[in-house]
């Protein structure tokens, strides 16, 4: 199979960019569905196989009514977390109820509206695949985030005023399992999560499929966070120096 080409360029994109911005800016963000659509024709109509481009059929009447209810059902549960905690606890879990669902609509809607050579695409993948990849592995993940340090903070208070160089040890160990375990669990929900996206999609009666492996998700993760890193502490020498550089330091 040849490869895919992309035959787009940046300051065309940047055109439509910044347009879609100003008219969102100044429909109050009534134009996003818009917007949407034509990000999406240009990068499919640019995009090629052999030389035939792909196509994107929705329109942005067809978006406005999910994107109204999308900011609706926000607006609401925002209000309901500033009057109560309980009111908050329900609205993340009506959100870790919705989503998923959401997420498989829209899934199926996007490549309903997809086609390549008048072929549409279409989504096959269950609801119940949805509500594991995109509810229950996150859950896990979240817990995993909140409750390991929420641990080592609790067993911290049991401990004497004065901690030894083998409790030190030990709260070190567990931050650095606790870390690699959550870059872990991040990396193997991106990989259940693409699975699950690609191995459903369709083309006609074409399957597509894949098999990916979590260690090269790991790879990417750490190359981003290291990359980060990098970034934060080069702003933040440069930072510095010009601090000294204004307090006459040189």
């Amino acid at each position: 199979m040849k490869p895919l080409h992309f035959g787009g360029s940046g300051f065309e994109y940047f055109k439509i960019w910044i347009v879609n911005i100003l008219l969102i800016i100044i429909t109050l963000g009534v134009y996003y569905p818009w917007a949407k659509v034509r990000n999406q024709r240009y990068f499919y109509a640019n995009t090629t196989l052999e030389g035939r481009n792909f196509e994107y059929h929705a329109t942005g009447k067809q978006l406005l009514m999910g994107y109204i209810i999308a900011m609706v059902f926000l607006i609401v549960v925002s209000i309901v977390q500033n009057i109560s905690p309980i009111g908050a606890l329900g609205a993340f879990l009506s959100l870790s109820i919705i989503i998923p669902w959401v997420v498989w609509r829209s899934l199926a809607f996007s490549m309903r509206m997809s086609s390549f050579s008048n072929v549409r695409f279409s989504f096959v993948g269950d609801l119940k695949g949805a509500y594991i990849n995109f509810m229950l592995l996150p859950g896990l993940l979240l817990l995993c985030i909140y409750g390991g340090p929420s641990l080592v903070l609790l067993w911290l208070i049991t401990l004497p005023t004065s901690i030894g160089m083998e409790e030190g040890l030990l709260i070190l160990t567990f931050a650095l399992v606790l870390i690699v375990l959550i870059l872990y669990l991040f990396a193997f929900l991106k990989n259940k999560n693409t699975c699950y996206m690609v191995n459903g999609y369709r083309f006609g009666q074409g399957q597509f499929s894949t098999l990916l492996e979590t260690q090269e998700f790991a790879k990417i993760l750490l190359k981003t966070l290291g990359l980060a890193v990098l970034i934060l502490m080069s702003i933040a020498i440069f930072t510095v120096f010009l601090m000294v550089l204004a307090g006459g330091g040189f």
